[in-house]
């Protein structure tokens, strides 16, 4: 969709108007399915329902005080920021250093084409090595070199770097699935809607300052700083974040079955 968005969408209305009404119309197709095709699953909804009021209400408390929980909204935060920001903002800077427009939107589209598989394949390698954490961390470290990288490299070397974004951002499967390990399974509908309104206010954030910086300045160097820091606050917070994968839990038990 990125790829034939200037050369094909655009052209047939000529106007960024018509280009958002005609890309609509998948998303309408999307929730017309959703609507008429997923049913709720009752076990979550109607245990949820039958506890009284006041446990209900001291359930969501629980929620909003879990450390844990905070760590992992300001790392999918962090990484909205770097994905919309990169996915919005990437064209101008390709085209800033002259790249053609259709070679620039191919640039972002094959960043997501990257990510595709990766998306499957990073979940893959944390549960064959048996941890989470370095996965997170090692990719907010390398989404702030591929940041630092953009500011100086040419078009031609733009080409691996998207390869690399693509294979830095696919970390989001293991983030949508880390309120599981961290809350009571009663609790992980309200932890993982807290995680995801809160991060996904990066979505917002990131590209909108990537746009003030370029009207401001005349260039995007100054977003590529934002993305620096973002990348580092990434992995500080992933460094934070409970290891919860099969080897933590296998080291727990054995100390368990030690003290015993």
């Amino acid at each position: 969709s990125l790829a034939i968005t200037l050369p094909v969408v655009f052209p047939v209305t000529n106007s960024f108007t018509g280009t958002f009404f005609i890309w609509s119309i998948p998303a309408a197709v999307g929730a017309i399915l959703w609507w008429s095709v997923v049913r709720e699953s009752p076990y979550p909804l109607s245990a949820h329902r039958s506890l009284p009021e006041s446990k209900r209400t001291g359930q969501s408390f629980h929620i909003w005080k879990n450390r844990n929980l905070w760590f992992l909204a300001f790392v999918l935060f962090f990484l909205n920021i770097q994905f919309y920001t990169w996915t919005g903002w990437a064209p101008q800077l390709m085209i800033m250093k002259g790249a053609k427009p259709e070679v620039a939107a191919l640039m972002i589209s094959f960043m997501n084409w990257v990510s595709i598989p990766f998306m499957f394949i990073i979940p893959w390698a944390s549960h064959r090595a048996g941890v989470v954490k370095p996965f997170i961390w090692g990719a907010g470290l390398g989404l702030t070199f591929v940041a630092l990288a953009a500011i100086y490299i040419s078009i031609p070397l733009c080409w691996p770097l998207m390869f690399i974004l693509g294979i830095l951002v696919a970390i989001f499967p293991l983030l949508l699935a880390l309120p599981v390990h961290l809350v009571p399974r009663e609790l992980v509908g309200m932890a993982s809607g807290m995680v995801i309104s809160i991060g996904y206010l990066g979505a917002l954030v990131g590209p909108w300052l990537a746009g003030y910086f370029l009207d401001v300045a005349g260039t995007l160097n100054p977003a590529m700083v934002l993305l620096i820091g973002a990348g580092i606050a990434l992995g500080g917070f992933g460094v934070l974040l409970p290891e919860t994968g099969s080897r933590s839990k296998t080291k727990k038990s054995k100390m368990l079955r030690e003290g015993d």
